[in-house]
């Protein structure tokens, strides 16, 4: 009797196995029917495959079960939000962009809403708390609206609304965006889906300006920022030859000396350049290299417009992206790197400070205000591109404390994105330098500007005291200290 309770349970135990391995089998190859090998890869836990296979069967239960513990309502992978379709797509800092990714492999669809959204790292300094504050920035380009996830209180910090003035074209790693006052820097990408989505048609793009065509920098800028494309970076700097031999395309052994004694005659204006399919889009912008050519090819084009032939050719500009990245990585190294690059060409002798403003800078106006400057007689002997912390701006703009009842409004704006900054001088050197750029700029408020003196910078570009376009200096003595390297140009 014992032993044929024996083998049954023996005969009972095999059973078991062999339903566990049929159903392991079974559930391979549902995996496999619906693609579901790439979401173990991704997910790797089970619990969080189940979360994922409710989404997919429409199974995914509302906030409020009330049935459960509230242990067992909770996300499975980060654990503090709730087990909801809205905290998986939007809100779960542990799993960001998986969804996205799970829906262009075809394992379940999502709504647009989800898709096709982008979701950036950002950071703004709270200055009250004197806290460098966190982000996951979410953008969504189908209605233009932003939400942003606090990343240290795991919450949602503004929930998805319009934001008046920001574009797409706006929203990129670097950028600097005004979100109801609150200046958020994007630092990087959060996901690999926006990643993948936006480096494959935003594009940078190292070119420079030669030393020949600098006095029509102005011009050339604004041809370029009409073409669709951001300057997210910008510096006149001092090449040397090592710079150029290593650095500039060479093919034409003969011409080496005489290229390189050109590159080396003076400054060049570099600049980073974002824009969709951007290598692209500057080797049409720019013409073919040789400008005889241009002229007759691509009459519009940079170098047909200011090149003289082949080498004397106004612009140069990256070949390919890979180039693009490795010339970007030593012109401008990123703020990790232990590099500065080249120095800028401030001379901080009878000179005189002007700083178009973030706003200006982001209307793309820093073009138009550069080429007034030049038509108007004055020389630039140095410019570079800066982002100015909450801290700085403070410390740049004290003399106006107390003084200017638009102090605060000048700091917000001061730090609220990109500047340029400018080293400006005349070629008369008996004329007062300070006191007749100050007069191109004009009046603080751009409305008495556009009423008693309307050809004045801030009478042209300027919105309100705060937003008034340029900065100028207002002493003799400012010119100088306003662009010490402790100050701005660094």
């Amino acid at each position: 009797m014992e032993d044929g309770r024996w083998v049954k349970s023996c005969w009972e135990e095999k059973q078991k196995k062999e339903r566990r391995y049929e159903y392991s089998l079974e559930r391979e190859r549902y995996y496999n029917r619906n693609d579901w090998g790439t979401v173990w890869g991704l997910v790797g836990n089970k619990e969080g495959i189940k979360a994922l296979a409710r989404l997919k069967c429409g199974n995914m239960e509302e906030r409020n079960k009330y049935w459960l513990k509230e242990e067992y309502r909770k996300c499975v992978f980060c654990k503090e939000g709730w087990d909801t379709v809205e905290h998986y797509i939007r809100e779960c800092w542990e799993i960001k962009g998986w969804f996205v990714e799970l829906a262009n492999i075809g394992c379940f669809k999502m709504s647009a809403d989800y898709s096709d959204r982008y979701v950036f790292e950002a950071e703004w300094y709270d200055k009250i708390a004197s806290l460098l504050k966190k982000f996951y920035l979410y953008y969504f380009p189908s209605d233009n609206t932003i939400e942003l996830f606090d990343l240290k209180t795991r919450k949602t910090f503004l929930k998805r609304t319009r934001c008046e003035g920001i574009k797409a074209d706006d929203i990129y790693v670097g950028a600097v965006v005004t979100i109801f006052s609150r200046n958020m820097k994007i630092t990087s990408y959060a996901d690999t889906y926006t990643k993948n989505k936006l480096q494959t048609h935003m594009e940078k793009v190292f070119v420079f300006l030669k030393p020949d065509v600098l006095d029509k920098m102005g011009e050339i800028l604004k041809m370029i920022l009409n073409y669709d494309f951001q300057i997210t970076n910008m510096k006149m700097m001092k090449l040397t030859p090592d710079e150029v031999t290593e650095h500039y395309p060479m093919k034409d052994t003969d011409n080496k000396t005489c290229i390189i004694n050109y590159l080396t005659s003076g400054p060049v204006v570099a600049l980073e350049l974002l824009g969709k399919h951007g290598v692209a889009r500057w080797k049409e912008l720019a013409g073919p290299k040789d400008s005889n050519e241009a002229c007759s090819t691509a009459r519009s084009s940079l170098r047909a417009c200011y090149g003289k032939d082949e080498i004397h050719n106004a612009v140069y500009g990256s070949e390919n992206v890979e180039r693009a990245t490795q010339e970007l990585q030593y012109f401008f190294p990123d703020a990790k790197s232990k590099t500065k690059g080249p120095k800028n060409t401030a001379t901080l002798q009878d000179c005189t400070c002007c700083i178009i403003k973030p706003h200006a800078v982001q209307a793309k106006l820093a073009g138009a205000i550069i080429d007034d400057i030049q038509k108007a007689g004055y020389t630039i002997n140095a410019v570079q591109q800066f982002h100015v912390n909450h801290v700085n701006a403070e410390e740049f703009l004290e003399i106006y404390k107390g003084v200017l009842p638009e102090y605060n409004a000048m700091v917000t704006e001061l730090h609220s994105g990109p500047c340029v900054v400018m080293e400006v001088s005349r070629k008369d050197e008996g004329q007062n330098v300070i006191a007749d750029f100050r007069n191109l700029c004009g009046p603080r408020d751009p409305e008495i500007a556009r009423q008693i003196r309307p050809g004045t910078l801030r009478a042209k570009y300027g919105k309100t005291k705060a937003q008034n376009a340029v900065h100028c200096s207002d002493l003799p003595e400012d010119g100088v200290l306003e662009q010490a390297p402790e100050t701005v140009l660094d």
